[in-house]
């Protein structure tokens, strides 16, 4: 069994000077990790096609699941349009406020790459 050992005085613990460093170290690459898929995500609206890989043509201003409502409590029925099996990829957005999973699955690619140290485009690791 493994101990993790923090330098530090008194008995191991930390002092505060390392305890400051460490918090800016981390804070450094985790406000850099979020440039970074803000980046990516901003980016995928000029060059769809790096991104999305849908069946349907790509779209990065539509949802996959839209509905238009009638106007100034006008009656009537909502009009819903649903993207269906591969075609959903095709969309960054699902709806007017969350990403699609395929926009997931590129925020997720990008946060392993930098966990990973990795270099591409977005991230520059600082130490």
């Amino acid at each position: 069994m493994s101990v993790l050992s923090i330098p530090g005085a008194n008995g191991g613990c930390p002092s505060a000077s390392y305890l400051s460093e460490t918090l800016e170290f981390y804070f450094r690459k985790f406000a850099n990790l979020c440039q970074s898929v803000e980046r990516s995500i901003v980016y995928s609206f000029d060059h769809p096609s790096l991104y999305l890989n849908g069946t349907a043509p790509l779209n990065v201003t539509g949802a996959s699941e839209a509905c238009v409502f009638p106007l100034d409590g006008e009656p009537g029925t909502p009009v819903c349009t649903t993207t269906l099996g591969a075609d959903r990829d095709s969309f960054l957005w699902v709806d007017e406020l969350h990403p699609s999973e395929q926009a997931d699955r590129i925020v997720a690619r990008e946060i392993a790459e930098a966990i990973r140290g990795k270099a591409n485009k977005w991230t520059t690791w600082l130490s």
